[in-house]
């Protein structure tokens, strides 16, 4: 599919223009056609889209994420998100460390996470930040009510990042 190559061939830093209109282009396309969801999915746009969930510029990321609701919502019957068009190569996973702005204008909290292979060279659960996570952290943190004065506790966190979002507000 034409559109999940462009995506993948983006580079969110040089190319950030070409990005938001794709992302918002898929956005369109796939609340129009479930079709589109699926061959975004078979071509490897799906895992792309969990990539930029997690850029640094939040304006990709608000879009990125936009993208995946509409597309989550739009799945084919049967169909999963992410779709894997092909299998991960694991000889190019490295080491991440990604910075994230938890929290409002008001309260800003600034969060670091580490993400790393474990010395056997697998990825352990425990040591992965989930898009998942990532979601639910910018949704918390959109919508602290549920969370003030509360009491959470996370299990499978991976690297806790909802969890860190929603202790922000407790």
């Amino acid at each position: 599919m034409e559109v999940a190559a462009e995506l993948r061939a983006c580079n969110p830093t040089t190319d950030r223009n070409l990005l938001l209109v794709l992302l918002r282009e898929i956005t369109r396309q796939a609340s129009a056609d479930e079709e589109f969801v699926h061959a975004l999915g078979i071509g490897g746009g799906h895992s792309t889209l969990l990539k930029l969930v997690s850029s640094g510029d939040e304006e990709v990321q608000d879009a990125a994420s936009e993208s995946i609701t509409v597309c989550v919502n739009n799945l084919p019957a049967g169909a999963s998100f992410p779709m894997r068009g092909r299998p991960v190569d694991q000889a190019q996973w490295t080491p991440v460390i990604m910075q994230r702005d938890i929290g409002s204008p008001e309260a800003p909290l600034e969060v670091r996470l580490r993400q790393a292979r474990e010395l056997d060279g697998n990825k352990k659960i425990g040591n992965m930040l989930f898009t998942s996570s990532v979601l639910l952290a910018r949704w918390i943190t959109q919508n602290p009510a549920p969370f003030v004065s509360k009491s959470v506790l996370e299990l499978g966190a991976g690297l806790g990042l909802a969890g860190i979002a929603a202790a922000r507000f407790a």
